[in-house]
């Protein structure tokens, strides 16, 4: 597929990505190819929004635009499954596990992604989301506490300077 038709999961909770594990990422697939396939899930306007590989897709994305023009081509199109059958919840349930498990996602990102799943109506409740996650409640109440909270504040756990943590009877 044309990374060009490739759209991002508007449930991605990263907003940050290391430019430093990016860059390695673009540095094997350069030498060794493309490993694992990109999940895709079609669109009705013909673009495909990107389930599973977001950082795979960045790092072609960054292989084309440094490729001498004759190189280009080879980073323009990227292997991927489709997956028909997906709904929003799929979507972004996928999204967060994938994430979730890697370093470098922060609390604030975790608890924007489970906002953006409760705006989106996929959960109403800290247990619905626990649910869709698979992840436990007191985590969750957590995170979404970390969304809620005041723009300092969530600057200061994004810089390191602040730990992300709750009360101790929840």
């Amino acid at each position: 597929i044309s990374i060009d038709l490739l759209d991002d999961n508007p449930f991605q909770p990263r907003v940050k990505m290391d430019g430093g594990e990016l860059e390695e990422l673009a540095e094997s697939i350069a030498s060794k190819g493309q490993i694992q396939a990109i999940v895709l899930r079609p669109k009705s306007d013909g673009r495909y929004v990107t389930v599973a590989g977001h950082r795979r897709v960045a790092a072609f994305r960054r292989l084309r635009d440094a490729a001498p023009d004759a190189d280009k081509t080879r980073y323009q199109r990227i292997n991927a499954t489709i997956r028909l059958a997906l709904d929003d919840a799929q979507l972004a349930s996928i999204a967060y596990a994938e994430n979730v498990t890697r370093t470098g996602l922060t609390a604030v990102e975790e608890g924007r992604a489970l906002e953006k799943m409760v705006d989106a109506g996929l959960a109403r409740t800290n247990e619905e989301l626990a649910a869709l996650t698979s992840q436990p409640l007191i985590k969750i109440r957590r995170l979404r506490r970390v969304a809620k909270a005041p723009k300092v504040i969530k600057d200061a756990i994004d810089s390191g300077l602040m730990v992300a943590v709750g009360k101790a009877d929840d």
